[in-house]
């Protein structure tokens, strides 16, 4: 209709007509993709906010898992304290006949728990392509430094616990544990072991002591890269507050 009524103008030289004509076209061309922007700029912004939350669910799961792997590696390094200070004093650390705490000892020094990953939306982000998504320059670099650290946290794992196999084996054989029964008296709630559970053969054994401090070391190793992740992401979860808060 616009375009035979242009005709009819041009056909009697109307150009004022024309020209109207003209702008009205140019208008509706430049409303129109002003308003597709529009869309897709906000269409944009729901993707951003969804990630967003998602990060933000994720990094609470990845600070809690955080906060556990440092608890559990303190753990393991006062059990490891106890163990090395026992093998110094002799047989008579465990003279008592306190099996509880032996056993306890024994557990709380292998403990531990493999390190947080980057959060699975940054992955998906980063396989789709979409990191640019999030308009933080800074939230996008903290991710990135978070992901790079994690990666080095998990392989300083892998080697401590290559690490801890020795003394696992070393530990386990010395003392002759009957692990099912252990398992079957921890879940009840009871442990029916007898107090000469550490033997004379743990304390007077050569490499023991040098097996605890190395499992001490990466132990310590691993707790240190937890707290450093730890400290990421307590940045990273301020940045995806301000954010959201936008």
């Amino acid at each position: 209709m616009l375009l035979r009524r242009v005709t009819e103008h041009v056909k009697n030289q109307n150009w004022i007509a024309v020209g109207i004509d003209f702008a009205i076209v140019v208008i509706g061309v430049f409303i129109g993709l002003q308003v597709a922007n529009w869309s897709e700029t906000r269409a944009q912004y729901q993707r951003e906010l969804t990630y967003l939350e998602r990060l933000d669910a994720e990094f609470e799961i990845v600070e809690n898992r955080l906060n556990q792997t440092i608890a559990t590696s303190e753990l393991a390094r006062n059990s490891l304290r106890s163990l090395s200070q026992a093998h110094d004093q002799g047989a008579g650390a465990f003279s008592n006949g306190d099996a509880k705490s032996a056993v306890e000892l024994l557990v709380g020094s292998v403990s531990a728990v493999v390190p947080a990953r980057s959060p699975a939306v940054f992955n998906e982000l980063v396989s789709n392509g979409e990191l640019s998504i999030l308009r933080s320059a800074e939230l996008r670099t903290a991710l990135y430094e978070f992901d790079n650290l994690s990666d080095v946290a998990f392989k300083a794992w892998e080697g401590s616990e290559n690490a801890v196999l020795p003394f696992r084996r070393l530990a386990f054989d010395i003392l002759s544990l009957d692990l099912d029964k252990l398992e079957a008296e921890i879940r009840a709630g009871k442990l029916a072991l007898s107090g000469d559970l550490i033997p004379n053969s743990f304390f007077d054994n050569s490499d023991m002591q040098s097996e605890l401090t190395l499992v001490f070391v990466y132990n310590l190793n691993n707790g240190v890269f937890a707290e450093q992740q730890l400290q990421l992401v307590e940045r990273i979860k301020e940045l995806l507050a301000k954010e959201l808060d936008r």
